[in-house]
């Protein structure tokens, strides 16, 4: 199946600067209806990728192809209102002056009146706004200002929709919901749409796949369950959730040993190898009659459970998720075991 949209070893310069790339051989292709995020750190390059993408940057290397058609190459980019491509920005960009209907309505222009109508009236049942046609911007809340520029950006039936950090005005629990909401409107629409954020919460809940931008490459392109249980790069580890790194040797029996105990391997390495092993807050487990003693240094109370810091006998630390009941104080002794069934580990 040939891909709907193909990002193909893309070199970028900020402008004017042609010192050193902010993306350099970055590559990734998404099927048609694929929901796709670009997760990293600020200063990563993951705008750099949008902004090219949309047609608002040129390319020093590479190409972008967009549903059989080439649209950027270095010394020619098509126009970006030729792309067919919709962008939905952070600050929602709505026109103050206009309606709610208005607003939606300036994406359908040279459409006779009957489809506009039609058109809108679907777009406003599609994002819940039906009762809210004849309201103006600043009327609305911030959730409700982002339906109508979604909505907006999807009145032309665009080829690919951007959304460039579009829930990072709102709170965080608008945030969240917002992000599964308009999760499930592309999906009913089928339509293809990359998300740039640097929140790891609103991409697990948003996307198919994350590309993990660092230094202005994809470290790793995966769904975010091999992201949590796969990282494929000690950056991608680190970044995405929580956890903490424990020394650990690959024994001859093809384990790794740790000081809490043996954790399956999941590198070709000849034993004797020393590693660096990744352990999840849920890997480790309370056992009060045969666990191994770990001092709590830090507590965080989540409502489900408490999230410890723990210091091991030898000086590393660990974080545990252990259930609500299990209420320790600072400075206090909790026995824990590993509850590994993989292992993450990298060479040192």
């Amino acid at each position: 199946m040939s891909k709907h949209l193909h990002v193909d070893e893309l070199r970028c310069f900020y402008n004017g600067h042609h010192d050193k790339p902010v993306v350099d051989g970055f590559s990734f292709a998404m099927q048609e209806g694929d929901i796709a995020c670009l997760l990293g750190p600020s200063g990563c390059g993951k705008t750099t990728v949008l902004r090219s993408i949309a047609g608002f940057h040129s390319l020093a290397e590479g190409q972008i192809n967009l549903a059989g058609r080439q649209i950027s190459v270095p010394g020619h980019s098509l126009a970006p209102e030729k792309r067919e491509i919709g962008m939905v920005f952070q600050d929602y960009a709505l026109f103050p002056h206009l309606t709610v209907a208005e607003n939606i309505s300036f994406g359908l222009n040279g459409e006779s009146q009957q489809y506009k109508d039609t058109e809108l009236n679907r777009l406003l049942e599609l994002v819940s706004l039906h009762g809210l046609a004849e309201r103006y911007p600043h009327e609305l809340s911030g959730g409700q200002q982002q339906r109508v520029a979604l909505a907006r950006a999807l009145a032309p039936k665009p080829q690919l929709l951007l959304l460039d950090e579009p829930f990072s005005n709102l709170d965080v629990e608008l945030r969240r919901k917002l992000a599964l909401e308009v999760r499930e409107i592309l999906k009913q629409q089928g339509t293809t749409a990359i998300l740039v954020t640097h929140d790891q919460e609103e991409a697990f809940a948003f996307a198919d796949h994350i590309g993990v931008v660092y230094q202005g490459k994809i470290e790793q392109w995966a769904s975010p369950y091999e992201l949590y249980h796969q990282p494929q790069t000690r950056f991608v580890a680190n970044f995405i959730g929580r956890g903490a790194f424990v020394p650990g040797i690959i024994s001859d029996s093809g384990h790794i040993d740790t000081e809490l105990g043996p954790v399956p391997c999941n590198l070709e390495e000849p034993g004797g190898t020393r590693v660096d092993v990744l352990l999840r807050p849920d890997d480790i487990v309370a056992n009060r009659d045969q666990g191994q003693p770990a001092e709590v240094i830090h507590k965080v109370f989540t409502g489900t459970a408490n999230l410890y810091t723990l210091r091991l006998p030898t000086g590393s630390t660990v974080e545990a998720a252990l259930g609500s009941h299990i209420d320790c104080e600072l400075g206090e002794q909790l026995s824990i075991e590993l509850s590994a069934d993989h292992g993450i580990a990298f060479t040192l």
